[in-house]
């Protein structure tokens, strides 16, 4: 059996491989990307085609890089219209380049949903212009639209790509381009200048990363896509880890739909950049009355939601905050049993629990729902989910209506893609399905809507994906397997103190 803490630089269950995600990379000063893309011309734009296809361009060194391969169907990824640098690049070197594409002029094909068993379809992500994929957030928003944001190129190319797609239309919607000419080498190792990022908690968001041939600090690059508008909020100017303020070792990304603010959930409190278009942070919260750091929170339209550990002793409560000028403010305190993630939906807020928010017993999920004036009623603690040590995914728990979405895991597991499973729980009776992980896959990233679960499975060694999966919640008993619940114990672990 494997020991999950032995496997720190690709676990996805616990706070630690928030943590750890940008130090498991070998290659990049800051936030390694999953994937890159075509190479490019010898000057201004490279030459057409599929990006990783069996061609390639030349190296672009000075302009920007065109895509690699030869398919004329591609083409407008090299069109300089349809392409524009995003800002704040005019003082940098030619080693990286970023662009964003005009929304009525992206080709890339909308998904094909294929039947996959019952109740369940999926769509290949790469459509047949990338051979490597990763999703780096899925979100719905609060009219109940969901999307996915995926990092896409190919191996060894240096064009990548991040584009959010709409889920109910299978459209891509909006897509950023970062072209690499050049490797920043440092005392004889190389490393790549421009990165993704892995903080993006939402699936309308944009992040990245450069770094600079004359050493100058990094920066890192954010925005998010407004749907009203079908333009990019970038958040300028593109700050350093110095602008920024303070440190996010140990922190978790929280993002807000409305205005494109984000935030950071950290051991001593919450920060923010709460101007829209902004990168400017400021602390909105300490935690020093009886409660100890924010875990997984999550964000919908202009609320944002996390969860407190009571200090000391086992119970938790649930703080949000919007920007209306009242400050943070206690959705819900005195829930029983400490709460280690939580969820948004315009109705309700969902949690998962256990004994300790690491690996501990007692696993369960409750849901509260969302009353007047910020405040969460009807609270419903469900019944303990597994008799195991578990712990729940740093990927966000999902709720729409009657429904939970979440991934947990157990302490102890054979294989790597053992480690993590989805759960789908219907809250009215507690029923709860396992969706079996696909081969040499575990459960990835969820979001949920009236209709159904989106999910995508990651390969554990790799963390790249090459399917999205979505279930029909009308046939929520045919999904997966069902989950036995487990009796409570003779002395219920709530009431014991935490060590």
């Amino acid at each position: 059996m494997q020991r999950s803490l032995n496997r720190i630089c690709v676990l996805l269950l616990g706070l630690q491989a928030a943590v750890f995600a940008a130090a498991c990379s070998s290659s990049s000063l800051h936030d390694a990307p999953s994937s890159s893309g075509g190479t490019g011309g010898t000057s201004g734009n490279g030459g057409t085609g599929a990006v990783g296809g069996d061609g390639a361009g030349g190296t672009g060194v000075s302009g920007t890089g065109g895509a690699g391969g030869t398919t004329s169907g591609h083409a407008w990824l090299d069109d300089p219209d349809v392409w524009t640098p995003l800002p704040g690049q005019e003082s940098w070197d030619d080693l990286c380049s970023y662009a964003s594409a005009d929304p009525d002029r992206i080709g890339f094909p909308a998904l094909e949903w294929e039947p996959c068993g019952e109740g369940c379809s999926r769509a290949e992500l790469g459509q047949g212009y990338f051979e490597r994929s990763t999703a780096l957030a899925l979100s719905t928003t609060a009219d109940g639209e969901p999307h996915v944001l995926l990092t896409q190129g190919a191996k060894g190319n240096p064009v990548w790509f991040e584009r959010i797609l709409d889920l109910n239309s299978g459209k891509t919607i909006a897509a950023v381009r970062a072209v690499k000419n050049g490797m920043l080498v440092i005392d004889g190792s190389a490393y790549t200048p421009c990165s993704g990022a892995y903080y993006t908690r939402n699936g309308l968001e944009f992040g990245a990363g450069r770094s600079f041939r004359d050493g100058r600090p990094h920066v890192h690059l954010r925005g998010s896509w407004q749907l009203d508008s079908k333009s990019w909020l970038w958040q300028l100017p593109w700050p350093t880890t110095a602008d920024r303020g303070f440190s996010t070792d140990y922190c978790n990304a929280l993002s807000m739909e409305a205005g494109g603010r984000t935030f950071w959930l950290c051991l001593d409190g919450l920060y923010g950049a709460i101007d829209p278009g902004s990168s400017r942070h400021e602390r909105l919260e300490t935690f020093d009355d009886g409660f100890i750091g924010a875990r997984l929170g999550d964000g919908l339209g202009d609320l944002i939601a996390w969860q407190e550990l009571r200090r000391g002793e086992v119970g938790s409560r649930v703080r949000g905050w919007r920007p209306d000028g009242q400050g943070v403010r206690t959705l819900l305190g005195d829930i029983p049993v400490d709460t280690c993630s939580v969820g948004l939906s315009p109705t309700h807020v969902g949690g998962f629990s256990n004994v300790g928010c690491n690996y501990g017993p007692e696993g369960r999920l409750w849901i509260a729902r969302r009353g007047e004036g910020d405040t969460l009623t009807d609270f419903q603690l469900g019944p303990i989910v597994s008799a195991e040590r578990i712990a729940v995914s740093v990927k966000p728990l999902k709720v729409w209506g009657d429904f939970l979405a979440v991934g947990w895991g157990p302490e102890e597991y054979e294989t790597l893609p053992d480690r993590g499973h989805l759960y789908i729980a219907r809250t009215t009776d507690w029923s709860i399905r396992k969706i079996p992980n696909q081969p040499g896959h575990e459960g990835g990233a969820a979001t949920l809507t009236d209709e159904y679960v989106y999910t995508v499975p990651t390969n554990p060694a790799t963390r790249l994906s090459t399917h999205i999966y979505r279930y029909e919640l009308a046939k929520f008993e045919q999904l997966g397997e069902p989950v036995e619940t487990v009796a409570e114990p003779a002395r219920a672990a709530s009431t014991r103190r935490r060590r």
